[in-house]
């Protein structure tokens, strides 16, 4: 909840409570209370506060203070941890699945319509890409962020390749950094790119000019196949649920997004452009799996 101020060492008496996700977060919002938490607020004239909300496994949120209505859901497995003091960018992390298991991604989340939409950018998706910001190289993995200013510049903490730690080479067999564990990082987020989920088609908007765009990154093997029928689409932004690759998954949260039901701010869809979607998703699903038993033949 939030108590605003009245006058200098004075309390309004009625408490904004922030609403919290229903158990089923896919749903409309709930009013369960006491299953959210709150870690950061901003400073502009109408504040967001920042945190997380939902049972059983709590989701990463921006709430309005004033009214506490939850304006953005970032999803499964993430956790937003803090907020701008402007209010226009978010930072948290993304558990990702993998064999063997890997550390939570450090994220960062910005939106400029008062998070009526927003896009969001994987820092370590940045850090492998085709273009990465220079000193890239030493990192292995960025693991958080802890602070961001107004302008989208980041300060956390990530692991670095030990052969560029002090004391370490990569061609001295046995060496041993002096200075093991975490290490700080700052990044500027402003020249980076970011992936506004949902925009396969990358045009700048979710709306259903991304269905059939989204049906081929299903069916695709990879980045590079999907390339082949969009050149200019965007890979990255099929894998709607952040798990590492667009996959049956993401279909409905997918769906959710045209529907408004994410924060896309996109129109909804028509029930043909639906069954559409589905019909031509279960298409795109059953021709993966004979791509998998052709190579698994082979």
């Amino acid at each position: 909840m939030v108590l605003h101020p009245t006058g200098d060492k004075e309390w309004n008496g009625s408490p904004v409570f922030m609403e919290s996700l229903p158990e089923d977060a896919s749903a409309e919002g709930g009013s369960l209370r006491g299953a959210e938490t709150v870690l950061g607020m901003s400073n502009n004239d109408n504040p967001f506060a920042v945190g997380i909300s939902g049972t059983p496994t709590p989701r990463g949120v921006i709430w309005d203070v004033t009214s506490g209505k939850i304006l953005a859901d970032f999803g499964a497995l993430t956790q937003a941890s803090g907020i701008s003091p402007n209010g226009k960018f978010a930072y948290g992390t993304v558990q990702q699945f993998a064999i063997p298991p890997q550390p939570p991604s450090a994220v960062v989340w910005s939106s400029d319509d008062g998070w009526q939409t927003w896009k969001t950018l994987d820092l370590n998706d940045v850090l492998f890409s085709e273009a990465p910001p220079p000193g890239s190289e030493i990192w292995d993995q960025l693991n958080g962020v802890h602070g961001i200013n107004d302008d989208g510049m980041v300060v956390g903490n990530g692991t670095v390749f030990p052969e560029f730690l002090p004391g370490g080479d990569a061609g001295v067999e046995g060496s041993i950094p002096e200075v093991p564990g975490p290490q700080v990082f700052l990044l500027d987020t402003r020249e980076l790119g970011s992936v506004l989920l949902g925009d396969v088609n990358n045009d700048g908007a979710t709306d259903n000019l991304d269905i059939t765009p989204f049906i081929a990154a299903l069916a695709a093997a990879n980045e590079a196949d999907f390339q082949v029928t969009f050149p200019r689409g965007s890979y990255a932004a099929a894998d709607i649920d952040m798990s590492g690759g667009p996959d049956n998954l993401d279909i409905t949260p997918f769906i959710n997004l045209l529907a408004g039901q994410e924060g896309s701010g996109s129109a909804v869809p028509e029930p043909a452009s639906l069954a559409l979607l589905a019909a031509g998703a279960l298409t795109a699903l059953r021709r993966g799996r004979g791509k998998d038993k052709a190579s698994s033949a082979r």
